[in-house]
């Protein structure tokens, strides 16, 4: 078992002379894909904005996606609304780098700067306004783009060569920091 979880981390562990070992540094956010919670009495989220409040005001207005790529749910219109996603103020500067390479990937907004639906108990999350922050829904064509032929592993951070991070979520993969 401590043999399959060092080679999962850094294959480089397991190497005998400890003189080439480099530092590894593992950083897992658990709450990334949590919505955050608001102070029921203010009902301002940890950023201060407040809970619905005219999201499309705040973050202007959703800049549409293009034409290759596709958004999972409606737009979002107001802070904390589920079931929802959001283009306002995205940068989809990620989109078409991963298009120009990738023609045959499909691209699926699963999330984009809806704040409020990321980041747990802390709020500390990447995607909001004015960020390419993203997370698109896995398929064959995008995880070997991405991947290669390596496997997934949930919660590691490929790098494919391309400028983007990527950290492969179980479900879809998010792009940015």
């Amino acid at each position: 078992g401590a043999y399959a979880l060092l080679n999962t981390i850094n294959p480089d562990l397991l190497k005998t002379d400890l003189k080439s070992l480099t530092a590894v540094t593992v950083e897992v956010d658990i709450e990334a894909d949590v919505p955050q919670t608001y102070d029921p009495v203010t009902k301002k989220y940890s950023n201060g904005r407040l809970f619905g409040a005219n999201w499309q005001q705040i973050a202007g207005n959703p800049f549409g996606l293009p034409p290759f790529a596709t958004i999972n749910a409606r737009e979002c219109t107001t802070i904390g609304e589920q079931f929802c996603t959001s283009t306002a103020g995205l940068d989809t500067t990620p989109l078409y780098t991963i298009n120009k390479k990738c023609p045959a990937c499909a691209l699926r907004l699963t999330g984009g700067t809806e704040f409020w639906l990321h980041g747990g108990k802390t709020g500390s999350t990447s995607h909001g306004p004015n960020s390419a922050t993203m997370d698109i829904s896995k398929n064959d064509a995008l995880n070997k783009y991405i991947a290669g032929n390596n496997p997934l592993i949930t919660f590691r951070r490929y790098s494919n060569g391309d400028g983007l991070n990527y950290m492969y979520e179980g479900s879809h993969w998010h792009i940015g920091p």
